[in-house]
């Protein structure tokens, strides 16, 4: 039979090893997961165009998981086979998740742009994104609804092609100008409201819209389900201008199904690029509204 105190000294033991293996289990713990953070690389435009793989080296030690691409050109990726940029993005523990790219359209010119689309689908679809956006349109003075519907037609026609290709999502990314009115209806309403749901998507630029005069977290309630993609941006370094409030930019976009979104920087304090896009990196990763 155990005396007491013998059971006293077994009891301590236990107590003792038990205090061990919790501080053992504590110490390794899984660090928090990284955020999912997503880059436009025009951010750093002039550096992509010197050093494609020591730029995104820069960028995947930043901590960026994604990158959206805005260097594309006759079947090729900054210059590289698809397949070729693919490879270095994902040996840096990085994803291609979407590419900027575009064609002003004329239906003189239709047969010869939805040509480009198609080669461009090929060359997409290898290099496996989930989504293509147009970033521009014409727009000026004379600018009138009947060309705002002849874009409208035409990026139905794009995201049919696209979704056809590879099933890959087409988008259109916004600026400013599409703010304005035409007659009593805001460009942006109208191309919502006369766009397929099922074909066209919009990659809201929150800044870009804030700009215009609107609230980003009000149109994303509003058009329910169109908004899967944003572009991340403040008028240089996120969080720096104290213009944006983002918080309620991502509860409503979480709300509302938010699938990727990209750190998209134009403009550089002291004329450092990777400073800049590093800082708005941070921002986000210490933000609690940021999953």
């Amino acid at each position: 039979m155990v005396n007491r105190r013998n059971f006293l000294k077994s009891s301590a033991a236990v107590v003792v090893g038990g205090l061990v293996a919790n501080q053992l289990i504590t110490s390794c713990a899984a660090p928090a997961p990284k955020k999912k953070v997503g880059l436009q690389l025009y951010s750093l435009r002039d550096a992509m165009k010197e050093d494609v793989q020591g730029t995104l080296k820069k960028v995947a030690d930043m901590g960026y998981s994604t990158v959206e691409t805005a260097g594309y050109n006759d079947g090729l990726i900054y210059g590289l086979a698809p397949l070729e940029f693919k490879k270095i993005v994902e040996g840096l523990g990085m994803k291609v998740t979407s590419a900027h790219l575009g064609q002003t359209y004329s239906k003189e010119k239709e047969v010869e742009v939805m040509e480009w689309w198609k080669k461009a689908c090929g060359a997409h679809a290898t290099l496996g994104v989930k989504y293509m956006v147009q970033p521009f349109m014409p727009v000026n003075d004379q600018t009138t609804i009947e060309d705002i519907k002849m874009y409208c037609d035409y990026f139905n026609s794009v995201g049919f092609e696209t979704a056809a290709s590879g099933g890959i999502a087409f988008g259109y990314h916004n600026h400013s100008f599409e703010f304005r009115k035409i007659g009593d209806k805001l460009i942006y309403d109208y191309m919502l409201e006369n766009t397929s749901p099922n074909h066209v998507f919009f990659e809201m630029d929150v800044y870009w819209l804030q700009e215009g005069g609107q609230s980003p977290a009000e149109y994303i309630k509003k058009y329910d389900g169109r908004f899967p993609v944003l572009h991340i941006k403040d008028e240089k370094e996120i969080g720096v201008s104290g213009k944006m409030d983002f918080k309620p930019i991502f509860d409503a976009a979480y709300s509302k199904g938010l699938k990727e979104y990209y750190v998209e920087v134009e403009q550089y304090t002291n004329n450092d690029p990777f400073a800049s896009v590093k800082q708005s990196y941070d921002f986000l990763a210490k933000a609690e509204y940021v999953k």
